[in-house]
């Protein structure tokens, strides 16, 4: 079997939303941040021994879900705000996004990186 080595990553994960067009391009924009980021140090603390593979991982939830399988066009929809919701900040802010999702639908939006080594510069392929 496999024995991976669990490697928290140093990201601030401060990206703003206004970034993106696509709201839902925020979490794998986060998630590619935080795999090169231990990829690197990885690599930076000990050369000789670079990781096989990092995996890394954001997970965002979006309220008021928009439908995904309708042949409607989001154009003709009524204008729905979705408010992105990320690690919550307290045990307060905890409890407001649940009472805020609670009888409602959401969108879970969750972006996966992975990046390995390569022989080109920078040395690595996401």
């Amino acid at each position: 079997g496999l024995a991976p080595d669990i490697v928290p990553s140093t990201f601030e994960e401060n990206l703003s939303i206004n970034d993106f067009e696509d709201i839902h391009e925020y979490p794998v924009s986060t998630s590619t941040y935080k795999a090169v980021e231990v990829y690197e140090r990885l690599v930076k603390d000990d050369p000789d021994n670079a990781p096989d593979l990092v995996i890394a991982a954001d997970t965002v939830v979006l309220t008021h879900a928009q439908p995904s399988t309708s042949d409607v066009s989001y154009s003709v929809l009524p204008s729905t705000n979705q408010e992105l919701l990320e690690k919550p900040n307290s045990k307060e802010d905890n409890l407001r996004m649940l009472l805020d999702l609670n009888g409602g639908v959401c969108e879970v939006v969750t972006g996966v990186t992975v990046v390995y080594p390569v022989l080109t510069a920078p040395g690595y392929q996401i």
